[in-house]
């Protein structure tokens, strides 16, 4: 199984940006959740700026 980089919370912003989401609305607490609306997916970023992300779920 391949290791998948750990990534702090602009780097996936800008990825999930590249992928077509844009920013939709704030979630609960220090999360946002971002929308794409070619086919209505949807991700929930946590945003906690100095800390990494880990992958969890699905990546878009």
């Amino acid at each position: 199984m391949p290791r998948f980089p750990v990534l702090t919370y602009q780097q996936v912003a800008k990825k999930i940006k590249k992928a077509g989401f844009c920013f939709y609305r704030q979630c609960k607490g220090s999360h946002e959740m971002w929308a794409r609306d070619s086919d209505g997916k949807v991700a929930v970023i946590p945003k906690h700026l100095g800390k990494t992300i880990k992958r969890k779920g699905r990546y878009p």
